[in-house]
């Protein structure tokens, strides 16, 4: 790595891909509201497999009752949003398992919650899997990664 690089590294945040699947950029997701930015910016992502990473170091601020979201604050202070399957609120938790609790700590890459994407289909629901982040403040969020990702690469940069 070159001194350039470990410079804009050093005053970057990074989110990390939660999934293993496909990235796209946010104003693609099916949901207006995802798509419009209205939730923060991010990512859409397709996952290839049912289960969902933390994007990011930081601690658990929220798990939903329905377990289609987890809110999570990093440890560079954002609030990251996971957000599994479109209107699957809907569902009422049916088709997932959380592996965390508000108040644990996670580190990225960690697994954070399990989705049967087969019962998602079956129930009429996009698998679309959202991340955003909700308080960049004066920083910009940049798309990193497109096309198929694994789970733990880079995939956006905060600065």
């Amino acid at each position: 790595m070159g001194l350039l690089n470990f410079l804009r590294d050093a005053t970057s945040d990074f989110v990390v891909s939660p999934v293993k699947g496909e990235i796209r950029p946010l104003s693609n997701c099916s949901d207006s509201v995802f798509a419009q930015g209205m939730m923060g910016e991010g990512a859409v992502f397709l996952p290839s497999e049912g289960k969902i990473f933390s994007p990011v170091t930081g601690s658990i601020e929220v798990v939903f009752k329905t377990l289609h979201a987890i809110g999570i604050k990093s440890d560079a202070d954002r609030e990251i949003m996971v957000h599994v399957g479109i209107d699957t609120v809907e569902l009422d938790g049916a088709p997932f398992v959380a592996h965390v609790d508000v108040g644990d700590k996670v580190t990225a890459g960690d697994l954070i919650l399990e989705v049967d994407l087969s019962a998602l289909e079956m129930s009429g629901k996009s698998s679309e899997t959202v991340v955003t982040v909700s308080d960049l403040g004066d920083k910009h969020l940049e798309i990193i990664s497109a096309g198929m990702v694994d789970v733990g690469d880079k995939v956006m940069r905060i600065r």
